[in-house]
C-alpha cells in the first residue's frame, strides 16, 4: 500500500504493509525502497507504539486521538481510524438527529447532528458501500473520499482532507485481501532494549 501524507505544499510518501483488526488494531510498516523498515506503529484500543527504526527511537504511550494526531495529523481515536481505513465508517456518536437528503451530485446522504457536530453520509443506494463522508465541527473537521470498494472488497483508494487546514492524506491499496485471522500478537510491538523510549501519559 501507498500512504501520501500532504501538509500544505510539502509531501511525504511512504510504501508499506497495513494490517487491520476489527474493532481498533492497525499496523503499519513504512519500507525503504530496499524492503527494510524504517517506521513501524501498532495500535490496538488500548496503547500505541510508534518506532523510528533508523533513529532507534520510539514513542508509546495509551491510544487516543491523540497519538494518530501526531503521526497522521487527524485527531482520530483507534476505531474510527480502522474503520475509515477498512473502508466501514462509524456512525457519529450520539447523534440527536437524523435526516434523509435527496441526492446530490455524489447520490443520496443521511446527515446526523448532535453535540455541536454534524456528520454526512453518501452511500450506494444498493451496496450501503460509503462513498464519501464530511464530519463539521469537533477536533477534526474532515472529508473522506473513497474509490472502489464493494459489498465484499475494501477500496482500492481513499482520501483524507482535513477542513479547516492544508492536510491530506491518501491511501492506495495494492493487493488487500479480507478475512485472514490476523493474530493479535502482530498489533503488539516491542522495540529493542537499546531504543530510546519516549513514554506518554
Amino acid at each position: 500500500m501507498e500512504i501520501t501524507i500532504r501538509r500544505g505544499d510539502r509531501a511525504q510518501r511512504l510504501n508499506g504493509v497495513l494490517l487491520l483488526r476489527s474493532p481498533a488494531s492497525v499496523r503499519f510498516e513504512a519500507l525503504t525502497p530496499w524492503g527494510q523498515p524504517f517506521l513501524l506503529l501498532a495500535a490496538t484500543a488500548e496503547s500505541f507504539t510508534l518506532w523510528e527504526v533508523p533513529a532507534n527511537r520510539a514513542v508509546t504511550g495509551p491510544a487516543s486521538a491523540d497519538m494518530t494526531a501526531r503521526w497522521l495529523g487527524l485527531a482520530l481515536s483507534p476505531d474510527e481510524l480502522v474503520g475509515i481505513l477498512a473502508g466501514h465508517l462509524l456512525p457519529l456518536r450520539d447523534f440527536q438527529s437524523a435526516e434523509l437528503l435527496e441526492a446530490d451530485g455524489l447520490g443520496p446522504s443521511v446527515r446526523l447532528a448532535g453535540r455541536g457536530r454534524v456528520q454526512q453520509l453518501w452511500l450506494d443506494p444498493e451496496t450501503a458501500v460509503p462513498r464519501q463522508m464530511e464530519l463539521q465541527g469537533g477536533r477534526t473537521p474532515m472529508r473522506v473520499t473513497y474509490v472502489g470498494g464493494g459489498a465484499t472488497e475494501p477500496p482500492t483508494e481513499l482520501t483524507l482532507a482535513a477542513l479547516d487546514r492544508s492536510l491530506s492524506v491518501r491511501v492506495r491499496y495494492r493487493q488487500a485481501v479480507l478475512g485472514t485471522g490476523l493474530s493479535s500478537d502482530l498489533f503488539v510491538l516491542t522495540v529493542p532494549q537499546d531504543t530510546t523510549i519516549h513514554r506518554l501519559r
